[in-house]
């Protein structure tokens, strides 16, 4: 938890959008490649709602990785907060050039071309923050962390495989050692329920 927390910090005082891409992958879960295929159509910053419809990979922008994948995930104003300083930063580096807003357009840009920021310098980014802090860092870690917790929470495998865009049967299999420290949790909420 100490790591998850000093993470973001440091990525808030390197890049507004390399900060945005690492407090959304903490708090959604969603792999690295559905982020950064994002574009302003699929974020709905009104009701608190991420389109996943598509997925980028080295060779551009493409389909999701299985139809589980296809899925709207819920954030909270945090993350929504976080979202409109990152919205409002790449419009004002837009219009300083002259280019209009589009909803097709990414909604996570360079600042170096303001187009769509890819993988490698992402997981470059990470990199060198987790060397700067000490510990290794990589996209999928957030993912693994976020599903993590959730579990160890007692949140049940179907809402976290349908969160994750992954089916139980994966989410059980990756995720067993938090399910596993988990095991005495309904004894727990069924003996706090009969002392209600």
């Amino acid at each position: 938890m100490d790591q998850l927390k000093r993470f973001p910090d440091l990525m808030k005082r390197r890049s507004v959008t390399q900060y945005t891409i690492a407090n959304l992958l903490a708090f959604t879960g969603m792999r690295i490649g559905e982020a950064l295929a994002l574009t302003w159509s699929d974020v709905d910053l009104e009701t608190g709602i991420v389109n996943i419809n598509k997925t980028r990979g080295s060779f551009g922008v493409g389909t999701p990785k299985t139809l589980n994948s296809y899925r709207k995930i819920p954030i909270d104003e945090t993350v929504v907060s976080t979202l409109k300083r990152n919205a409002a930063y790449c419009k004002e580096l837009k219009l300083s050039v002259g280019i209009p807003f589009k909803k097709d357009a990414q909604f996570f840009i360079s600042k170096l071309n303001l187009d769509g920021i890819g993988i490698s310098s992402t997981r470059t980014n990470f990199n060198s923050a987790g060397k700067q802090l000490g510990f290794h860092v990589q996209p999928h870690t957030l993912r693994y962390t976020h599903a993590s917790i959730l579990i160890a929470s007692g949140i049940d495998m179907v809402t976290v495989a349908n969160r994750l865009g992954d089916s139980s049967e994966m989410v059980l299999k990756v995720y067993a050692h938090a399910s596993e420290e988990n095991k005495n949790v309904p004894l727990v909420v069924f003996k706090n329920a009969l002392q209600m």
